[in-house]
């Protein structure tokens, strides 16, 4: 089975080998001989994952069918192949999938701005459910000991998160950042998906070099094995940190950032909130903090939607 990629990640070298680290019915995740991970989606839809190969599968293929756990994979030639599987998939005329930020605030677009994150947030308060970190947020109640502690982590440490970045405080970022990390549940933790949103969405709104050097610094530690809860997690985090996402986090942070239509914001804030369990959810949350990293009267606004923690 020969696939033709859409889109991929940059790669860090023309040729390289490697192993199947796990395999999902839409999803392959490669362990590269430099110690990356990279992602294989037979899709090309809004459920992509960040920095993904990406490729249009027949509408029944199912990686899971087809490849297995530690298989050995090579790329040559701009072709990458899944050893004793025949699929192999061309990368020649796939795009990139680099960083995608936004043009620079001016003074002309700070009042749309301004009404279009609060109408995100608005939406994210209204239509978020309860699974994953927001459940945190105003008018939820935890279902059990497990969710009341989650949410209690973030409500201590979004704020302390926010306060750092207004200051560009590496070490006390990093100190809220450690308290989220690898909190919840699944491959991608809720405190995992948060923090890869806070990136993305605070380098869409950095403007000078000491805010562009905070988020590399806290992007580095962050995708740093010493700081996340697995591979996935990290891989992820790591292309957060050069501003990759998923394309409903990327759409929703530019419909924000410059000013977009009421209902596109809101359409846009609905989709990036259903992705996954609990990933969009939590994705959404550190998204729009992150928009507001350093815009005081927005974090009070956030500061206000996250209600006490449970009485020790």
């Amino acid at each position: 089975m020969r696939f033709v990629a859409s889109e991929m990640p940059p790669l860090s070298a023309p040729t390289t080998d490697g192993r199947v680290h796990s395999v999902f019915r839409r999803v392959v995740n490669l362990r590269l001989a430099d110690g990356d991970l990279l992602t294989l989606y037979a899709g090309d839809d809004d459920r992509q994952p960040p920095g993904a190969i990406s490729f249009a599968p027949p509408a029944d293929f199912d990686f899971s069918e087809h490849v297995v756990p530690n298989a050995a994979i090579s790329f040559r030639g701009g072709i990458l192949r899944i050893a004793g599987t025949g699929i192999s998939i061309d990368l020649r005329q796939a795009r990139r999938n680099a960083a995608d930020t936004a043009r620079p605030l001016s003074s002309g677009t700070t009042t749309e701005f301004n009404a279009s994150w609060h109408l995100a947030w608005d939406t994210l308060i209204r239509a978020a459910g309860s699974a994953g970190l927001v459940i945190a947020l105003h008018g939820r109640r935890p279902a059990g000991a497990f969710d009341a502690a989650l949410a209690a982590r973030a409500q201590q440490a979004v704020p302390h998160l926010l306060d750092a970045a207004r200051s560009n405080h590496i070490a006390a970022a990093m100190n809220a950042a450690r308290q989220l990390a690898g909190a919840g549940p699944g491959l991608t933790p809720s405190g995992d998906d948060f923090l890869a949103g806070f990136l993305v969405g605070a380098r869409h709104v950095a403007q000078t070099k000491t805010q562009f050097a905070f988020l590399d610094r806290l992007g580095q530690a962050l995708s740093s094995p010493s700081h996340n809860s697995g591979d996935i997690a990290g891989a992820y985090l790591i292309h957060a940190a050069a501003g990759r996402a998923a394309r409903p986090l990327r759409k929703l942070a530019f419909l924000v950032s410059q000013g977009g239509r009421a209902s596109d914001i809101e359409t846009a804030t609905i989709t990036a909130l259903h992705v996954g369990h609990s990933s969009g959810a939590d994705g959404t949350f550190g998204l729009l903090c992150g928009l507001a990293a350093w815009r005081p009267e927005f974090t009070a606004t956030i500061t206000a939607g996250l209600t006490p923690g449970p009485k020790q």
